[in-house]
């Protein structure tokens, strides 16, 4: 009989000044707004059903402020920083706006970028790490970036790409299962809708 497998709330970070103006943020640190803020309390809501034991995040202040925020609300720990959640780097083309970029880089090649490859590769290998070090049956959310879910989520849909969600939305959860046996599988997305009652 298999293990029962874990499950991964991957969150992406609360909306920035940046995600308004249509800019490429990579791993330029950018805050969270207002409305950013709120995503991170929407996200905990949306997570709570599934009881998860832990947070981890990428060490963006994006990110790091969503999550402490989640583990505030559903009182867990303080999370843990992962380098390996960070966005993709975008090298030169972080701040721009998309259309400029789509002008400047029509083939979506920027010099110095991380590639998808290696993004999607660190990826799983932390992910897989941290669902390894929970029980069977587990839950833990990781707060991350939209290329980063986005490549996640298309890598576990490959076998049929018409299950994939389209681009993870500021605040969304994107949940998945992993075990030793089949690694990640896409299981849904959410977005907050609503303010908490």
């Amino acid at each position: 009989m298999s293990a029962a497998p874990v499950t991964i709330l991957l969150v992406r970070h609360g909306r920035t000044p940046w995600n308004v103006e249509g800019r490429i943020q990579g791993r330029t640190d950018i805050e969270l707004d207002e409305q950013g803020r709120l995503d991170a309390v929407l996200a905990a809501e949306l997570v709570r059903p599934h009881a998860p034991s832990r947070v981890v995040s990428s060490p963006l202040r994006r990110a790091a402020v969503t999550a402490q925020r989640i583990a505030e609300v559903l009182d867990l720990a303080p999370p843990a920083f992962d380098a390996d959640l960070t966005e993709q780097g975008f090298g030169i083309a972080e701040g721009m706006l998309w259309p400029e970029f789509d002008e400047r880089f029509p083939d979506g090649h920027v010099p110095g970028a991380e590639s998808k490859l290696d993004l999607v590769a660190r990826a799983h290998r932390t992910l897989q790490q941290h669902a390894a070090a929970l029980d069977p049956g587990g839950a833990l959310i990781a707060v991350s970036h939209g290329a980063l879910i986005n490549a996640v989520v298309k890598r576990a849909c490959r076998r049929d790409l018409a299950d994939y969600p389209g681009a993870a939305a500021n605040g969304s959860v994107t949940r998945l299962t992993w075990n030793a046996a089949e690694s990640f599988s896409f299981v849904e997305r959410v977005a907050p809708l609503a303010e908490p009652a």
